[in-house]
């Protein structure tokens, strides 16, 4: 930041002050004294200003300070303006340092205000590990827009980036019918249960075509899901294929699940 300044400086006086006093620490009302100044300074500055003004504060304070200068910073107050917070979240979350994101997110989740979504999403893909946990935390909190953002990561080239994408969408909305279609083709047969009575649950029968594929699935309990998902789709293509598989099944429990399925079409 410049010398030449033209906005009210008094929270750098103030911490300058505490500062060259040589005292070893600061005092908690000493820290929310500071950042009421920094409120007072900044008002009606422009975000390019605020963030200045916060990377001089931040690098002027002392490492053993930091950590509750970052707590204080995030802890809100009743009548904590609008402008500060947008500000503060803008600054922490973009500030290419986790310590920093991390509490970002914490605020978002403390406001619940889901319109940063667009902004989180490439921290749950981020490498810092607390971060990314942070990130996702937030997500599933305030999901917003972000299970639409999170289907196109289905199809990345990144094999990491679609087993992330495939986690949080879970987390998110597990009947999501995208996820649903890549999980039907799994090699964990759960997942390929559960992907068939997800889109047995929409009672949409073009997904018919879908599951009877799985009616020759090498897993038993897959094939029983996807005749009892057939079934609960109904209609007369339903009850054709159904009597089908009757036809050509040889294992008797089947046979007989098909059976009783058949009578509630």
């Amino acid at each position: 930041m410049t010398e030449n300044i033209d906005h009210p400086q008094e929270a750098w006086k103030y911490l300058n002050t505490l500062i060259s006093s040589s005292k070893k620490s600061i005092a908690t009302n000493q820290i929310s004294y500071l950042i009421n100044l920094i409120k007072e300074d900044m008002e009606d500055q422009g975000f390019a200003v605020f963030r200045e003004y916060l990377n001089k504060m931040f690098s002027k304070l002392p490492a053993s300070v930091l950590p509750y200068f970052l707590e204080s910073l995030i802890t809100l107050r009743e009548t904590e303006p609008y402008w500060f917070i947008q500000k503060l979240i803008n600054f922490l979350i973009n500030a290419n340092r986790p310590i920093y994101q991390i509490k970002g997110l914490q605020l978002i989740q403390q406001i619940k205000d889901d319109s940063y979504v667009p902004y989180i999403i490439p921290l749950i893909y981020h490498t810092h590990k607390p971060l990314r946990k942070e990130a996702i935390r937030t997500i599933v909190a305030n999901p917003g827009c972000a299970e639409k953002i999170v289907e196109g990561d289905l199809r990345s080239r990144s094999e990491k980036k679609r087993t992330k994408a495939v986690k949080l969408l879970r987390k998110i909305n597990p009947e999501n019918i995208k996820l649903a279609l890549e999980q039907i083709e799994s090699t964990d047969f759960i997942e390929r249960i559960h992907a068939i009575q997800v889109l047995a649950n929409t009672n949409n029968r073009k997904w018919i075509a879908k599951i009877t594929t799985f009616l020759n699935d090498p897993d038993l309990s897959v094939r029983k899901a996807a005749i009892e998902a057939i079934s609960g789709l109904g209609g007369t293509n339903a009850k054709k294929i159904l009597n089908q598989k009757l036809l050509h099944e040889e294992y008797l429990p089947l046979k007989v699940i098909i059976q009783e399925q058949l009578k509630n079409i």
